[in-house]
């Protein structure tokens, strides 16, 4: 490693060494200790790659918004449409190709970071301080370790289009039609795609104030100045939403939003190495000559300082501009004198050990209410195996399920249409109609107008449908529908989960009246 101008560089074979290492680790992180699929949005995802493959279109494209996700019953489609294609090419099952698709998506986000890192600073040991830090951060983990939501490749991609946008500056044409392709993509992938306005505004204000420089030369601002504006400036843009209750959608008052902002999601889904984002951005502030990359770093973080109380969102999205200032604050750590060096270096690493850690942590276990789950969420063997039992011995059937979870999962696996109150899933497989639904426009002023479509449900919604059914078997007689199957979950004998648990009398008359035809300890079949 050779160090020139306060900047650090590898030799050819330190690179290939670290990359080798760092993909490895990536690898590792990724191996999964479970048997099969993770999550509850994933398997919404893998049914409907399955529709795709056996119908050979998107059959909740009933309107162009639709195609987007922003009408009802519907979802925005890349990602059904990139794992079916994949499915149909290779002829792998799709529950295998989600835990390829994850494991290529994780990859290419090192890479994506590391070339994203260059265009801010030019320094290897930054570039790859980014890399490690966001590939292995539990944000980036959580979504690509064998469970596909829309979120996932947005997250893997956005550091790629973060790069394309800055090399615009030198290459207008070409990367500006790159832009302009990520752009769409992202925004067919998660509706994560409206930040990215921010991003662009960020962008653009600093290509226009270079322009003004060059052309203007008479105009020379001290930076310290700009510098002062630009702490004002992110003061007053974090206590807009602050101080009108605009963006807080996730919780209902302003100081638990900021609560769980700094104490719960940034450092959960950032990781250990947050911390040193606090020197990063006050250092790059007050460091004179910033580079061009530097000011666009700077300026997008301002930009997206008001969205940081949309929660929900957020903190998938912001990682990916917070470990560059991550990757600065480590690099200050280094640049000590020869005498503290080499503790500054033990202190380094120990740091980055403990931040896998505490990834690790996350991939597998789970903390909610004080107390830690091993392996929640993810598909039980129980589950798997009924479903191979459903596919190879219920033909031309229609199911239901009283456990939600349980039959999203067993129609993933067997393909056999059931009622699983999922909007989407249900207008693909004819247990619902959106053209049967009141439909309510909502006003351009709503946040929720911009995030999730324009129109609201009032009634007709589908698990409304499944309660009723669930809740009363005469409902279920008088109804247009005709199962020839109940799918039950044991552990919930008489009872059936719709927003908590509740009785059914649905279930006792099946109970009585009707015949179990597989039982496999956790899981019942009855036939209707």
């Amino acid at each position: 490693m050779e160090e020139e101008e306060h900047c650090f560089y590898f030799s050819k074979k330190m690179k290939i060494i670290l990359f080798s290492l760092l993909i490895a680790l990536n690898l590792v992180l990724r191996t999964p200790f479970f048997s099969h699929e993770y999550g509850s949005d994933s398997f919404v995802i893998h049914i409907l790659g399955n529709s795709i493959s056996e119908f050979g279109c998107a059959q909740w494209w009933i309107n162009k918004l639709a195609i987007v996700g922003l009408y009802p019953y519907s979802e925005c489609s890349a990602v059904p449409f990139v794992l079916s294609g994949i499915s149909q090419t290779t002829g792998i099952d799709m529950e295998h190709v989600i835990l390829l698709f994850c494991i290529f998506l994780g990859l290419l986000n090192v890479f994506a970071a590391y070339i994203m890192a260059g265009e801010i600073i030019d320094d290897d040991l930054f570039k790859f301080l980014v890399a490690f830090g966001l590939s292995t951060s539990p944000a980036i983990l959580n979504y690509l370790t064998w469970t596909i939501t829309m979120r996932a490749p947005f997250i893997a991609l956005l550091p790629l289009f973060v790069y394309i946008l800055l090399k615009c500056r030198t290459y207008k044409l070409r990367y500006g039609f790159l832009t302009l392709i990520l752009s769409t993509l992202l925004f067919l992938t998660h509706h994560l795609a409206y930040f990215l306005i921010p991003v662009f505004i960020g962008y653009f204000i600093v290509v226009i104030s270079y322009k003004l420089k060059s052309h203007v030369k008479s105009i020379k601002i001290p930076e310290k100045y700009i510098t002062f504006a630009l702490i004002i400036a992110f003061l007053v843009m974090f206590a807009i939403p602050f101080q009108t209750g605009r963006l807080i959608i996730d919780v209902g008052s302003r100081y638990v939003a900021v609560n769980n902002l700094f104490l719960s999601n940034l450092p959960r889904y950032i990781g250990v190495l947050g911390i040193f984002a606090i020197g990063g951005v006050i250092y790059l502030l007050f460091r004179p000559n910033k580079s061009f990359g530097e000011w666009s770093l700077l300026f997008i973080m301002l930009f997206l300082t008001p969205f940081l109380y949309v929660q929900t969102y957020m903190k998938w999205f912001i990682p990916c501009f917070i470990f560059p200032f991550v990757g600065i604050g480590l690099i200050n750590a280094l640049k000590t004198d020869e005498r503290k060096k080499k503790y500054a270096i033990l202190v380094v690493i120990i740091l980055l050990l403990l931040s896998v850690s505490f990834s690790g942590f996350y991939q597998h276990w789970r903390t909610k209410g004080g107390s830690v789950y091993l392996f929640e969420g993810y598909m039980k063997e129980t589950t798997y195996t009924t479903g191979l039992w459903v596919k190879e011995n219920i033909d031309n059937g229609s199911l239901i399920s009283n456990d939600i979870m349980l039959g999203l999962r067993v129609f993933a696996v067997s393909e056999v249409p059931l009622f699983t109150g999922a909007d989407t899933i249900d207008q693909v497989y004819g247990f619902g109609d959106v053209n049967e639904l009141e439909l309510e426009k909502k006003s351009i002023t709503e946040e929720d107008y911009w995030l999730n479509g324009p129109y609201r449900i009032r009634s007709g919604e589908s698990e409304i449908y499944r309660q009723e059914i669930l809740r009363n078997y005469e409902y279920y007689e008088r109804s247009k529908y005709n199962f020839t199957h109940v799918i039950e979950d044991k552990r919930l004998h008489g009872l059936f989960t719709y927003h908590g648990v509740q009785p059914s009398k649905f279930l006792y008359h099946i109970y009585d009246k009707k015949d179990c035809i597989y039982d496999n300890g956790n899981i019942n079949i009855w036939i209707l």
